[in-house]
């Protein structure tokens, strides 16, 4: 799939839009801040695609001086030729994390791309060592106001201040003219809507996750424990073969995968218990594609048939979710959605079992691109990824049922990305390893 695309043009295209919406100052946006759902920004490899925690990007609009940018103790004259020597301005630089005397050629030095393979991969403007960021910095930011930099994650207050906020707090005390903006929220606003490439890619983890899903439901059977469905997860994910000129298929989370009563508590992670006849199980769990990653949840009964009172809250569940999915057009929001499950719910005298937001973009990461709006998110666009996912949560009844999957908004209404079909008829035919009708 990857040859059909010019990754080059796709992210230097995104890198155009933001630079764009800089009119003063520059930019430097690092991938060593946490993420949400806990791993390190992403923002960073979605403008160059570099799937790195500790890359920098610096963006000028107005271009900056990278003359002298050179080996140690040679800075203003290196062997290198014109591509230091010449007072060359950039409007974009990439700066990553290159080997060091220190642990160069010994067994914990792990591989890391050449910045002439960096250059290649990104098509970026210049690429240097990692190292040389704080020079490019300080020369770049002497006669400049503001500072736009990244802060990907809403701050915890009552926790130690984080090293990337630390570096940006030494930045201030130095530059004490210095503006400083965040740029976060005009990189999300980008990432929300997902270009031709996001949602191929995007399409591809879902088809995996679903084939993945659907061999768990007609392999499981009561008297297994749960850590065997996350072994054989992992087993069918990291066993497929990459699907052309990088492809990367890996685990994107979980899998979470939790029976019993222990189902009806939000994201149980142990998945280490047996699972019995008569019960449910329920899985949460994602696989990225090309750093693309899905979010589906299923339940079903570990021996195949729901009893009557799990198919008639299951049903509900499902008439939910079917419901909801009305908003998930133009001008639509998670509100509304969240507000029709809600009130279906109260109609079977369920709505306070009803845990959680229920609905959240997917990308880059599994919970995408929207940190600061925590649960209050606009109004739905054309191309934008979302996972919507109603829940009842009854632990009286020791039952948690989850029904989660991928939507593209379109110009006129959503499409569902690809995910086991969910009604209770169909469900208990994918345990009989059966097609659905």
């Amino acid at each position: 799939m990857a040859s059909s695309w010019n990754i080059q043009e796709i992210y230097a295209a995104r890198r155009k839009r933001l630079l764009s919406k800089i009119d003063r100052g520059i930019a430097w946006i690092n991938s060593g801040g946490a993420s949400f759902d806990s791993g390190h920004c992403r923002n960073v490899e979605y403008l160059t695609g570099v799937r790195s925690p500790s890359a920098c990007l610096v963006l000028a609009p107005h271009g900056i001086l990278v003359e002298g940018i050179a080996h140690p103790g040679h800075l203003w004259c290196t062997d290198e030729g014109a591509e230091y020597g010449r007072g060359r301005r950039v409007t974009e630089a990439l700066f990553v994390e290159q080997p060091h005397d220190r642990f160069h050629g010994t067994v914990v030095q792990r591989p890391l791309p050449s910045l002439e393979q960096v250059r290649a991969q990104t098509g970026m403007q210049a690429v240097y060592d990692l190292a040389l960021m704080d020079e490019v910095l300080r020369e770049a930011l002497m006669n400049e106001e503001i500072l736009w930099t990244n802060t990907s994650k809403i701050p915890d207050l009552d926790k130690a201040v984080p090293p990337d906020v630390q570096r940006i707090n030494a930045i201030k005390e130095h530059y004490y003219w210095l503006q400083v903006k965040n740029i976060a929220n005009q990189i999300h606003e980008m990432r929300l809507v997902k270009d031709a490439y996001e949602i191929e890619c995007l399409r591809r983890a879902y088809q995996i996750t679903k084939e993945v899903i659907e061999t768990l439901m007609c392999t499981l059977k009561p008297g297994d424990n749960e850590a065997r469905a996350v072994g054989i997860f992992q087993q069918e994910v990291k066993s497929r073969i990459d699907e052309g000129e990088n492809a990367d298929i890996a685990i994107a989370f979980g899998p979470i995968v939790t029976s019993g009563k222990r189902a009806s508590t939000n994201n149980h992670w142990d998945s280490n218990r047996t699972m019995l006849d008569g019960e449910l199980v329920l899985i949460d769990c994602g696989v990225s594609y090309n750093g693309y990653s899905s979010d589906i949840s299923r339940a079903w009964p570990i021996n195949g048939k729901f009893t009557a009172r799990q198919r008639e809250v299951y049903s509900i569940v499902y008439e939910g979710q079917q419901r909801g999915l009305e908003a998930f057009k133009p001008g639509g929001t998670c509100a509304q959605a969240r507000a029709i499950v809600y009130e279906y719910y109260q109609t079977h005298g369920l709505a306070r079992f009803g845990l959680g937001r229920n609905c959240h973009p997917v990308g880059l990461n599994t919970e995408d691109a929207y940190y600061f709006g925590y649960g209050d998110y606009p109004a739905f666009k054309p191309n934008e990824v979302w996972a919507f996912e109603p829940m009842l949560m009854m632990p009286e009844e020791s039952m948690g049922i989850r029904l989660e999957d991928g939507v593209l908004i379109t110009e006129t209404g959503h499409e569902l990305f690809p995910a086991p079909a969910s009604d209770s008829d169909s469900v208990e035919a994918l345990c009989r390893g059966e097609e659905p009708r």
